[in-house]
Parts: structure tokens; sequence; C-alpha cells
């Protein structure tokens, strides 16, 4: 996945689904400990990353499946400044990953398979 100013974090959002169909992502303004729901500090998609980030060191991220959610968060905020979370459907509710971020994302993503329409 490629991180540049003039990406929408909807565009990001569309890449990680397309290898993730059963989690998706979202942007918060600031980052959450490892461990801990984010705050509802949302950031819209059709913000482009280069309006909040001018000063963006730009770059790829792998979308490793084997990763553990909890690093590929942190990741995005050590490498980027973006403050993402992870979000998996379950029983047609999307949850924030936080409480299993030590799982893959492989992991979420077969669970979000199994359980996300049930």
């Amino acid at each position: 996945m490629i991180i540049a100013k003039n990406k929408r974090l909807s565009d990001l959002q569309e890449e990680f689904k397309s290898q993730f169909p059963f989690l998706k992502i979202l942007f918060f303004k600031e980052a959450h400990a490892k461990g801990v729901a984010s705050d509802e500090s949302l950031l819209l998609p059709d913000m482009k990353i280069g309006s909040f980030l001018p000063l963006l060191q730009e770059g790829e991220i792998s979308l490793d499946a084997y990763q553990k959610v909890g690093d590929f968060e942190q990741e995005m905020a050590n490498r980027f400044g973006l403050y993402v979370q992870v979000y998996r459907k379950s029983y047609k509710r999307w949850l924030q990953s936080w409480v299993t971020d030590v799982w893959t994302l492989h992991e979420h993503n077969r669970r979000g398979m199994i359980l996300g329409d049930q």
C-alpha cells in the first residue's frame, strides 16, 4: 500500500479492503495505546493525507497477512504518522480489534468471513 500526500484516506481503505475483504480500517487524529480502543477523533475518508500531514515522508507499507494487527497499526503510526484502527465484521457489526491486536490480519479476516453476516 503506497502512502502519499495526494491520496485520500478512502484510497487506503479500499486498498486494504481489497486484501482483507472482511476487515476495514479507520483513521484517527490521535494515537491509541496498544490494547486500548481508539477514541472518537475520527478523520473523514475523503481527506487527502497531505491536508493534515504536510510533512509526510511518503512510502510503501506491505500488507502482510501474517503481521499482527497491533504491529500493523504501530507501523502505520511510526512510519507515517497515521493513526489507524483495524475493525472486523462480527455478527453484522464492526468491532475494533483492540482486544485481539495479537491476532494476525489473516486471522481477523478469516474470523470476519465466518462470523460477519451471522
